[in-house]
């Protein structure tokens, strides 16, 4: 999804209550207004990312195809 210029990949998991019981206090606030707003604890945006938006959907893309292969 985009918000403005803000590009944010949303990874919906099965298990989000999980997440957020494991998160120390800040970070579980920060991961419930994800849930909140996406529907899901789980983004990344592009603002602090070392390689390209593009990189990051093919390498989360590749780890999907094998966790899926190895289950």
């Amino acid at each position: 999804m985009q918000v403005g210029n803000t590009k944010i990949l949303v990874i919906f998991v099965r298990n989000p209550a999980d997440y957020l019981k494991d998160a120390n206090f800040p970070l579980r606030l920060l991961l419930k207004l994800n849930d909140r707003f996406y529907h899901t604890p789980l983004s990344i945006s592009d603002n602090s990312l070392q390689c390209s938006f593009e990189e990051l959907i093919r390498v989360v893309r590749e780890r999907i195809d094998k966790y899926r292969a190895d289950f």
